[in-house]
């Protein structure tokens, strides 16, 4: 998912397999794709389009628009898209006029407002275990932002400090652990960080050099899952 410019404007896009899937938008005004899911032979979209003052936040489904999150009337993008059992959620910000503030939305309404508006926010990823809502960002604390996991519209983590520049770009859940990954700054420049259930699992950089850890993907070892499927076995005998 991404977009592409037509000359004039940007045009949110969907490719499968190195060919363009989906054209989302008509390219008369800007638009992004930020993120894409799949559920079956479904695919989801979310990100931005302009309504040509602000931009509106907007989920598409197999290449038709399927929600348009917010009402235009400020600025907002929805940055990431999952599914559970045959919901759809969606996480991003919308501004109030004076700062950004984190939000979540579910089948196409408002679900959590992450943050109460009184600071700079951002919710960049979300997913879902369970029943549980878990999202990744960001939130202005003093003079630094500060990387953030939210479980059920309330914080779960701080990641980081403050004393430095921080943001978590992804989430994931595996075994009931949490991971995050993003980064945070040293000073210097940005290091990319994974994080595990709130504490620094892995700097993956040095700081030598700017970076960031914008994705996040967690496989089971197969003989794992092997012997989950075992005990399963037992505990049904």
């Amino acid at each position: 998912a991404g977009s592409e410019s037509n000359g004039a404007k940007s045009v949110a896009k969907v490719w499968k397999n190195g060919k363009q899937l989906y054209a989302l938008t008509d390219g008369r005004d800007y638009a992004y794709a930020n993120a894409v899911c799949l559920s079956g032979s479904d695919v989801y979209a979310a990100g931005l389009e302009s309504n040509g003052r602000k931009s509106v936040a907007k989920v598409w489904k197999n290449g038709e628009l399927l929600y348009t999150l917010t009402d235009g009337s400020e600025y907002a993008s929805a940055r990431s898209v999952c599914l559970s059992e045959g919901d759809v959620y969606a996480a991003g910000v919308e501004e109030n006029g004076t700062n950004y503030v984190a939000k979540v939305w579910k089948n196409g309404e408002l679900l959590y407002a992450l943050t109460d508006g009184c600071a700079y926010a951002y919710a960049n990823a979300v997913c879902v275990s369970g029943g549980d809502v878990y999202v990744a960002g960001y939130e202005e604390e003093g003079a630094n932002t500060v990387a953030k996991v939210w479980k059920n519209g309330k914080q779960l983590y701080a990641l980081t400090d403050g004393k430095n520049g921080a943001a978590a770009r992804s989430v994931c859940l595996s075994g009931g652990d949490v991971y995050t990954a993003g980064y945070e700054e040293n000073g210097a420049a940005a290091i990319a960080k994974v994080w595990k259930n709130g504490e620094l699992l892995y700097a993956l950089t040095d700081g030598k050099n700017g970076a960031a850890a914008n994705s996040l993907f967690i496989t089971e070892r197969r003989e794992k899952r092997q012997r989950r499927f075992r005990n399963k076995k037992k505990e049904a005998v």
